[in-house]
Parts: structure tokens; sequence; C-alpha cells
């Protein structure tokens, strides 16, 4: 649904041409290499990811684009971290509409389009850090769903039929929490699950 509604707002625009339209934080990743658009659009909450993680991807390859990230809402964490990964807009869904708009043609200009109010949040949150402490892993409820199921030792076969996903599935979304929570295996990854490793 919110794919096709920016596709239709896009579309009454003759400055602004759609490229592509993905579904995932992977594929949208993929999109940006293969054609390097002026701007980028991601949703926060995607199937394999979110849209922090996914500009973290894109800022990582070096690809020269601008990212604009559209949220429903954004915790702290989130916050500074799509700061921390250079996001050149931020837009509120229920803002969605013409606030996107002047934000996508913004960002296409080179300038940054970020609510104060969210820029204040941003900064108060880092003033309230502990430098001593490490963030949380951002993990999605699908990424949290799966890491239950690994913990009690289920294959990636019984987890996807438990969850009616695909079995290939379930080994993206463990390669993603694998390198969130920065374990190696799966018993690594069940002890983490169960607390018994710091988070």
């Amino acid at each position: 649904m919110v794919l096709d509604g920016l596709q239709a707002l896009l579309a009454l625009e003759d400055d602004i041409e759609v490229v592509e339209v993905c579904d995932s934080g992977s594929s949208a990743v993929e999109a940006v290499a293969r054609h390097r658009p002026d701007v980028v659009v991601l949703d926060h909450e995607m199937p394999d990811s979110t849209g922090v993680d996914a500009l973290g991807r894109i800022r990582q390859s070096g690809m020269d684009v601008r990212v604009v990230l559209l949220a429903a809402y954004l915790d702290d964490r989130a916050l500074v971290r799509a700061f921390a990964a250079n996001v050149d807009g931020l837009v509120i869904k229920e803002d969605a509409g013409q606030v996107l708009l002047e934000c996508l043609r913004s960002v296409a200009k080179g300038k940054r389009f970020i609510p104060p109010e969210l820029s204040e949040r941003a900064l108060e949150s880092l003033v309230r850090a502990d430098p001593e402490d490490e963030p949380a892993p951002e993990l999605t409820q699908r990424e949290v769903e799966i890491m239950n199921e690994v913990a009690p030792g289920l294959s990636n076969k019984k987890i996807a039929r438990r969850l009616g996903i695909k079995e290939s599935t379930v080994k993206l979304h463990l390669n993603n929490i694998f390198r969130k929570v920065r374990v190696s295996s799966r018993v690594q990854l069940a002890l983490y699950a169960r607390g018994e490793v710091k988070r």
C-alpha cells in the first residue's frame, strides 16, 4: 500500500522519474547500484531490514546517492544511527504527501531536509548517552522471531515451516542477524537470544 501510494504520488510530478520500486532493503540496495539514482526513498519498515540498515549498506558501498528515510516512527537509537549514516532527508509518514515532495526536491539540490524536532531529539539522545554503552542492535520483528526459533535449536527448514516463509528467506534473515549482533554461529546466536552473552 505504501509503495502504490508513493508511486501514484510521484507519477503526477513532471520533474520526478521513478526508475524502480522495490519491496525489500536488499533489493533496494541492489537497485541503487544498478540505476545510480539521484535520490532513493527508503521505508524504515521493510521485510528483510530496517531503512537505517539499508542506508548504512548504501553508505558503506560508497555509492553517491542522496537518501531519504520514510518512517512511521523512529526511536532514539534508530534516529541517532540515521544521523551517523548521514541521512539526507527524514519524513514522518503522517506528514507524507507534499512534505515528501518538498523533501525530495530539496535533497536533490544537495540540501538536507530534517525536521527540527528530530534533530533536537538526536542531539538530546547523544548528550544523554553513556559513552561506555554499546548500542543494542536494531532487529526487525521478523529477525527477532527467527532468532527466538534458533534458540531452541530448530533448523532453517523447520523455522521456515513454522513461520510460513521460504528457507532461503530464513537464511537471508540469519545473515543479517549474525552481522547485527556480531556472532558467527547458530550456537553463539542461541546463547545471545537466551541472554547468556552480552546484548
